[in-house]
């Protein structure tokens, strides 16, 4: 069995007005995770839409795929974090990873550090479109 989904349930965040988020749950078998989608940038029906795309791409056999559970766009002085699920496709088996990216901006791009502790050309430039199959 796997799932993912939105529960509804508000997150607060101690002595944050500005944090806006929504709890999330991600089932695998047995194995059942919580997560914080923050709903900021990104609606609760993005979260739901962007996930719904990449299902169907690893469904009909395209791998590898995310489903991306937590977006904040960088700003010009800090970066900012993405968290996701890798879908891997190898035969009739699924394979699946949480992953942490680091994202930040330069000029009027935005780029993800490929490894935690990457330089410059490690980097990959980021795209929504692309991490939701809209090319």
């Amino acid at each position: 069995m796997f799932d993912i989904y939105l529960t509804g349930e508000t997150v607060t965040a101690e002595g944050d007005p500005e944090f806006k988020a929504v709890w999330g749950e991600i089932r695998i078998g047995a194995f059942r995770e919580r997560f914080v989608a923050r709903v900021v940038f990104w609606s609760s029906e993005q979260y739901e839409k962007q996930w719904e795309s990449a299902l169907r791409r690893i469904v009909t056999g395209s791998t590898p795929a995310v489903l991306i559970t937590d977006y904040v766009e960088p700003n010009l002085s800090s970066g900012k974090s993405l968290w996701w699920w890798s879908l891997y496709r190898e035969g009739d088996s699924v394979y699946i990873q949480n992953q942490l990216r680091m994202l930040y901006r330069k000029s009027d791009s935005v780029y993800m550090q490929d490894q935690l502790v990457s330089c410059g050309p490690l980097d990959l430039q980021f795209s929504l479109q692309t991490s939701m199959g809209i090319t």
